[in-house]
């Protein structure tokens, strides 16, 4: 029992320590900014250990980290939280979150305008398909649909880049590594539609 409080009581001190070096930090004392830095360089490594952003190698990835700790001092309000770290660590792994969501979206907005067969773009046949079906993106704007394109999650445009690269055993493949039924990529591709229809009704509507 007592060793527990001990434990909990050296927590506590190594927190009020870290505060007090985010204080200095905020003064502008760029070795407390350093010290910050080194204690959590090892969670930065960790993390960049499992993560993959194309076009950044570790030093980029490294960079990111570091940056994110700079912006949480910053941010990080003294007066209403005392744990620094548990704030700190948050940032950290929600900025290479948004790194990765940012890449995937380029990479699926160049796909866009890359020609899949006879010349044709998959926004193209993407416009084609829904226009058969409800007629929303009569004359829409290339804008709307991209703006819509992007509230999709990754697993769906991954799916919608499937469908329409239409290469021969894709959808297959797709239902094997899923662990999916033919009926069950079915059921996918129509939820998929709809929620793509209603994002663009709702972009019409603003």
């Amino acid at each position: 029992m007592r060793g527990k409080v001990n434990v909990k009581k050296n927590m506590r001190e190594r927190e009020q320590e870290l505060n007090q070096l985010v204080s200095m930090a905020k003064e502008g004392d760029k070795n407390a900014l350093q010290k910050i830095m080194e204690k959590f360089m090892p969670f930065i490594v960790k993390i960049t250990k499992s993560v993959y952003i194309r076009g950044m190698d570790d030093d980029d990835l490294k960079q990111i980290g570091c940056i994110s700790i700079m912006h949480a001092v910053e941010k990080f309000d003294l007066e209403r939280s005392k744990n620094f770290t548990t704030y700190v660590t948050t940032a950290i792994r929600n900025n290479y979150y948004y790194e990765i969501r940012k890449k995937a979206n380029e990479r699926f907005s160049i796909s866009l305008d890359a020609p899949i067969e006879d010349g044709l773009t998959l926004e193209d046949m993407l416009q084609g398909e829904i226009d058969l079906e409800e007629d929303y993106l009569e004359k829409e704007e290339r804008e709307k649909l991209q703006e819509s394109i992007k509230h999709l999650s990754l697993e769906e445009k991954e799916l919608l880049l499937i469908i329409y690269k239409n290469t021969k055993g894709a959808l297959k493949e797709y239902a094997k590594r899923k662990g999916l039924s033919q009926s069950g990529v079915y059921k996918r591709k129509t939820n998929l539609f709809k929620k793509l229809r209603k994002l663009l009704k709702a972009e019409n509507n603003e």
